[in-house]
């Protein structure tokens, strides 16, 4: 028997969708590690080259483990977000653009989910994702390797003055 992950697209527009995912543990098969939750590629229409998605709102409930968000990518995935067990929550990200796939050049265009402590039949849960889709190919908060401020071509070093190159 292995672990029950299931993700059911719930709703999909032309720039917005909806996902629910239940997970419960069989007690035997452990950990989830980059389980992919969604891809771009199983949306309709598919989003293509330079297109992305972002998380605007996250409903989740857990019991007895944690989950930890990833992008995937051809590198390592680095998590960005974690939900914590024990409380039923809801975190909106919308206001500011929502949680931007970051992945930049090595994107798969997919989330991926691990958890930590999923390990007794006793450790299940739900997360509904709002999520939406982008038509940019690199909008100016999405630069990957550049801290935010820096104008590019200038080197800066610990004295705060900056050269141009």
């Amino acid at each position: 028997m292995a672990n029950y992950v299931e993700t059911v697209l719930i709703n999909e527009g032309l720039s917005a969708f909806n996902t629910h995912t239940f997970l419960r543990n069989d007690g035997v098969t452990g950990e989830l590690v980059n389980q992919p939750l969604i891809y771009a590629s199983e949306l309709t229409p598919p989003l293509g080259a330079g297109q992305y998605m972002s998380i605007w709102e996250v409903w989740y409930s857990v019991t007895n483990f944690t989950i930890q968000f990833s992008w995937a990518t051809l590198t390592n995935s680095d998590p960005f977000m974690v939900l914590a067990p024990g409380v039923d929550s809801r975190m909106k990200f919308h206001r500011f653009g929502g949680l931007v796939d970051s992945s930049g050049l090595y994107a798969q265009g997919g989330l991926l989910m691990s958890t930590t402590g999923f390990n007794s039949t006793a450790s299940y849960g739900h997360i509904i994702l709002r999520c939406r889709k982008h038509e940019n190919t690199a909008p100016a908060y999405k630069i990957v390797g550049q801290p935010r401020g820096l104008q590019p071509g200038v080197t800066y070093s610990n004295t705060n003055s900056g050269t141009q190159q």
